[in-house]
């Protein structure tokens, strides 16, 4: 079977779930195992990837099945040898779960104040996102 045909399979599955015809979660379920597969291929063919456009000169352009392939780098700072970083990363944190408090608080309708300054704590923005978690637990249950 090739890509198109594992792609048109997948895409009528989903069509039938849309009619009502099978499972969202059966389907749903599938394709997860099927793009988590995929995926842990891709990771593990991530070096040779790298290692094969390396042999080309950079200034080359290399493309296959449409893709540009370039390789590409990233430089990483750290700061946590700096004692003022540290500092300020932990009072960020401690900001942070007042401004928590602050909100689980005002839901109560009381307020927070700060035990260093006496001020009212603003409490947190809040926005919620609903979506499915899959996790796989084994052999299929019904």
């Amino acid at each position: 079977m090739d890509r198109q045909e594992i792609l048109d399979h997948y895409m009528a599955q989903v069509e039938k779930v849309k009619q009502g015809e099978i499972n969202a979660l059966d389907v749903g379920t599938e394709l997860k195992e099927f793009s988590d597969a995929i995926s842990g291929l891709y990771d593990e063919l991530k070096d040779h990837i790298y290692e094969a456009r390396d042999k080309y000169d950079k200034k080359e352009e290399v493309v296959r099945n449409g893709y540009k392939i370039v390789n590409m780098s990233r430089t990483n700072y750290s700061y946590s040898h700096w004692d003022e970083y540290k500092k300020t990363k932990d009072q960020l944190k401690n900001k942070k779960e007042q401004m928590k408090r602050a909100y689980q608080a005002q839901k109560d309708g009381q307020t927070i104040y700060s035990e260093e300054t006496g001020e009212v704590v603003e409490p947190a923005s809040v926005s919620f996102t609903s979506y499915p978690q899959l996790e796989y637990v084994g052999e299929q249950q019904l």
